[in-house]
C-alpha cells in the first residue's frame, strides 16, 4: 500500500519531498477543505482512531475493548500471556505503554511498523469495522473524502507512519491509518 493512494493529485506526480527538516522522506498531498482529520477520541471521527472506545473486538477467543488493544496484543506471541493481559487492561494508551515497555519490547514477535505490523493493523480495523456494524454507516458517510490521522498538534514527535502532519498547504506523512480506513471503505462500496 502506497500512502495517499487513494486520493493522491495527480498533478504532483507522486512526488517526493522533504517535510521535516530533511530527516525523513513522505509523500505530500494538498490538503483540501473536505479533508477528514480525526484527532482526538471525543471530536469529530474519533471513532477512527484506535484509542476510541465503544467499539470492541473479539479475536480468538478474548474480547479487546480496543482496536489498540488487540493491535498492541498481536505483537506478541498467542502462548506468551501478554495477549490476555493487555485484554484486561481498561485503556487503550495503558494497553499501549504495556506493551512498549522496555523489557517486553524484545518479546514481540511483530516488529513495529514492519509489513507485518500494516497488516495487523488493516485486520484491526477491518474487525473493528465489521464487528461494530454502525461503522460501516459512518465509514460510507465520508463519501470519497480524504482520511488522515492528523498528528500535527501531538505534544510529542508527530507520527508521520501512521497519520501526517499539516504543513503549509500539504499534509505530510505516509497516512497508513488513513490509507486503510480509505481501503475499507471502498470494499464497503
Amino acid at each position: 500500500m502506497q500512502p495517499f493512494l487513494l486520493k493522491f493529485d495527480n498533478s504532483l506526480k507522486k512526488q517526493y519531498i522533504d517535510c521535516m527538516d530533511n530527516a525523513v522522506k513522505h509523500m505530500m498531498v494538498p490538503i483540501h477543505e473536505d479533508d477528514i482529520g480525526f484527532t482526538k477520541v471525543r471530536l469529530p471521527y474519533g471513532w477512527c482512531s484506535n484509542m476510541a472506545g465503544g467499539f470492541p473486538i473479539l479475536h480468538e477467543g478474548i474480547n479487546y475493548l480496543t482496536s489498540e488493544a488487540l493491535f498492541q496484543a498481536l505483537r506478541f506471541a498467542p502462548d506468551s500471556g501478554h495477549r490476555e493481559a493487555i485484554a484486561e487492561i481498561k485503556s487503550p494508551m495503558a494497553a499501549k505503554l504495556y506493551a512498549k515497555k522496555t523489557e517486553r519490547l524484545k518479546e514481540m514477535i511483530i516488529e513495529q511498523r514492519s509489513d507485518l505490523d500494516l497488516r495487523n493493523m488493516i485486520l484491526c480495523v477491518q474487525m473493528k469495522v465489521d464487528q461494530n456494524p454502525q461503522l460501516k454507516q459512518l465509514l460510507l458517510e465520508t463519501g470519497d473524502r480524504l482520511i488522515v490521522e492528523d498528528t500535527t498538534a501531538r505534544k510529542s514527535r508527530p507520527d508521520l507512519f501512521w497519520g501526517a502532519i499539516r504543513k503549509d498547504d500539504f499534509w505530510c506523512g505516509s497516512n497508513y491509518l488513513g490509507n486503510i480506513w480509505m481501503m475499507i471503505r471502498d470494499d464497503l462500496k
